[in-house]
């Protein structure tokens, strides 16, 4: 098994795209390939990367982090905007996380399963490469309601919901408390 890992950086400098706007050929991305059983697969990793919804066109949304097929970014006229968007289609998205700083709620928790339902889907992908579940990783702490979703929710779909990343949510912004990892993660892959 050979695996590899790539930064492409844009001229000399890791460009890091904060936000949906922008070419995605402006930004950084990582390049990952890997040889599993003879067959050689690439994938890019980005950040902020405008997608496609798989069950119909011209309607996107933006995950925070996001593993595709390589060279699968187009460019498209959508009817519903002034200019030419960049997006990757649904159908080459592998996976993808969204992270927020913030307690998890019900609205939220929900709402992530249905982006994009494909990918989401219990029952065993047919390609050979596994990649990590689709995963929305939370600062914040969950009440007891809120395992009770992520249970329900992790047994229904392949997806991972993770709550306390940093342990305590102010601590990204401390200088007082050591930046340290929190638990272990058991997580859902397909």
């Amino acid at each position: 098994m050979h695996r590899t890992y790539e930064l492409k950086k844009m001229d000399s400098r890791i460009r890091y795209k904060i936000g949906a706007n922008g070419n995605p050929s402006n930004f950084s991305y990582f390049l990952v390939s890997r040889t599993l059983r003879g067959k050689f697969y690439e994938f890019e990793i980005h950040h902020n990367l405008s997608i496609e919804c798989p069950y119909e066109s011209e309607i996107f949304y933006t995950a925070d982090v996001s593993v595709i097929t390589k060279d699968s970014i187009v460019r498209i006229s959508p009817e519903t905007y002034t200019q030419q968007r960049s997006c990757c289609r649904g159908a080459d998205v592998q996976t993808f996380f969204e992270v927020k700083h913030m307690s998890p709620f019900p609205e939220l928790l929900f709402s992530f399963v249905g982006i994009p339902e494909n990918l989401l889907k219990k029952e065993e992908r047919t390609n050979a490469v596994k990649h990590l579940a689709p995963s929305l990783l939370m600062s914040g702490k969950a009440n007891p309601h809120g395992y009770k979703i992520k249970d329900y929710l992790e047994s229904k779909y392949s997806v991972n919901i993770i709550f306390n990343i940093f342990g305590t949510p102010s601590v990204i912004y401390s200088n007082s408390y050591p930046k340290k990892k929190i638990g272990t993660l058991e997580s859902n892959v397909f």
